[in-house]
Order: C-alpha cells, then structure tokens, then sequence
C-alpha cells in the first residue's frame, strides 16, 4: 500500500508545495505552514497530505455541494489537474469530482467563498491548503469518512475566464432554488441573461435548459 510519505514526495517532485497532516484530518499543528516548504522528513506514514495552493501558485475550484458538482463539471474545462472525493454508499461506492486545480498566474489574489442563503455553493481559493490524500470526514455525516483521488495526472491549466466560469456555476446553483417556469419565467431569465453576459444564443439556451 502507498504510504502517505510516498504521496508527499510524488507531489513535492512535480514541483508543488505539501503539508503534513493529521491522520483522518484537514488540520495541523504547525501555526508557521502557509509559508513553510517541507521536506519529506515532516510527514509519517500515516499521515494526511495536503497541498499549499499558494506556494505551488495554484487555483482551488472546490465544489461545495450537489448542485455545484453537478454545474461545475459540466462548465469547467476538463484539461487540467481534477481530483475525486469517493465514499461509501452501502456496499458501493460514491465518486464525484469535487476539485479542479488552476495556474494562478496572479489572477486571484483571495480566496472567493460563494454562498447562497446560508450555505456554500463553492470556494474559488489560492490560499490555504487542499487535503489531496488521506480519509476525512464527510460533511453530511461525520461517521463517514471520504478518501481522495487524482483523476489524471496533468499540469493544471490556464483559463483567462475562469472567473466568469465560476460565476455561472454559482447563478446556476442559485436559479435552482426558482421555480422559473418553462415559459414566461424562461423568456424573463433569457433576456436577463442577454443583457448582462455576452453568452452566444446557444450558451443561453442550453443554460436555460440545463
């Protein structure tokens, strides 16, 4: 089995920055890590690992709930570095995309926490630090732990517009809590969109429909 001293050393060879974690945890009791480059030598075997968004100059597009994953792997681009949160379901399993990792490039330069009513749909984050290995808890259910998984092994990719993107994903989230209505409610959300985006007719359709 993979030790988590070999996942530190993968990552830290691709040239990214890690931290060492607690076991069965997204915490550390290291106050100093945000600016800290670790060596292998800081992590156990059991140790969770972490990746430091801002000192591997990375963009952390985590989807936050349902509707979230739902919109943002079907808006975001797909050719760059993505990892799965994968946990029991009875005597299967539940696999979904939850992590899409962007170059920064200075683009964003603060983390971005998009709520809706209350909740978080999504956190569009360039500092901080991601878990990439090792089991936590689940959000809905504490007694639920989930574990990670790359989904490819690519370099992240540059996306000028990924702010736009993120934004669409957070409309949509927030239109579901609508009922819209398949007609006058459509013609009305149509062209609110067509004054304030420059989305084609296809893109607003297909928004619309979706």
């Amino acid at each position: 089995m993979i030790s988590s001293i070999d996942v530190a050393k993968g990552i830290m060879d691709k040239g990214y920055s890690v931290v060492p974690l607690f076991p069965n945890s997204k915490e550390t009791n290291d106050k100093n890590w945000q600016l800290k480059k670790y060596k292998v030598d800081a992590f156990l075997d059991d140790s969770n690992v972490g990746i430091n968004l801002l000192l591997s100059n990375l963009i952390d597009v985590d989807l936050d709930c349902e509707l979230a994953i739902h919109f943002g792997n079907k808006y975001l681009p797909h050719n760059t570095l993505m990892l799965k949160r994968i946990r029991p379901n009875g005597k299967s399993e539940i696999s979904e995309i939850t992590h899409f990792f962007f170059q920064n490039n200075g683009i964003l330069k603060d983390n971005d926490i998009k709520k809706f009513r209350g909740e978080t749909i999504l956190e569009y984050r360039c500092n901080g630090q991601t878990v990439i290995y090792g089991p936590t808890p689940y959000k809905g259910d504490p007694n639920i732990m989930v574990r990670r998984e790359w989904v490819n092994d690519v370099k992240p990719a540059y996306v000028q517009n990924l702010q736009e993107i993120v934004n669409k994903i957070y409309f949509a989230v927030a239109m579901c809590s609508y009922s819209v209505g398949a007609n006058l409610g459509a013609l009305k959300l149509d062209s609110c969109i067509m004054r304030y985006t420059n989305w084609s007719d296809s893109e607003r359709e297909d928004f619309i429909y979706d």
